[in-house]
């Protein structure tokens, strides 16, 4: 069974600027930094971290999702800096239906620098090819402009407004439905 084989060891990708690798305990810091920015978190479904403590148990949780075989959360290493920049990473793979939805952050001093493109484009290539998925969805609350246009430059296509469609942060959100299936990306 392929998802067997995909969660069987972390699978590590890698672009010219980015290894992207399992995230580790070692990486609190950094997670700390990213997942702690008011900006980077403005249409995040959590709110910025307050303690490395947080980032600790981020960490963990992402690593029993991979053990559970849920998610696939990659860190994203700048190999210039030798540092966790962001992360992506695939969740809700249904297997059956050879589909899953698509999640990235980015520290905000990197945005703008084509990073988290090369990354998803990598991870694209790795759920279409490997994982054998045929689609691929991401949900973006509409006013994020840039997500919609990381999506948009990487072939997604909007499907339509899913009207309250989260409960999060205290109140009811829309979220766009994006989708890109294979024929679309090969």
């Amino acid at each position: 069974m392929i998802k067997d084989k995909i969660f069987n060891q972390f699978p590590e990708l890698e672009t010219d600027r980015l290894r992207l690798r399992e995230l580790k305990i070692s990486d609190a810091q950094d997670v700390f930094e990213i997942f702690s920015n008011s900006q980077v978190m403005k249409y995040y479904n959590l709110y910025p971290l307050d303690c490395l403590e947080q980032a600790e148990e981020l960490i963990r949780n992402y690593q029993l999702a991979f053990k559970e075989q849920r998610i696939l959360k990659w860190g994203l290493e700048y190999k210039k800096e030798g540092k966790l920049i962001g992360s992506c990473g695939l969740y809700n793979w249904q297997s059956d239906f050879a589909r899953a939805t698509i999640g990235y952050e980015l520290g905000s001093e990197y945005w703008e620098q084509g990073l988290m493109t090369e990354a998803l484009t990598a991870v694209l290539e790795f759920a279409f090819m490997k994982m054998r998925l045929n689609r691929i969805q991401a949900l973006v609350e509409p006013p994020n402009q840039s997500s919609r246009q990381l999506l948009k430059k990487l072939g997604f296509k909007k499907e339509g407004l899913l009207r309250d469609y989260m409960f999060y942060k205290g109140e009811y959100r829309d979220l766009l439905m994006y989708s890109l299936l294979k024929t679309g990306f090969i």
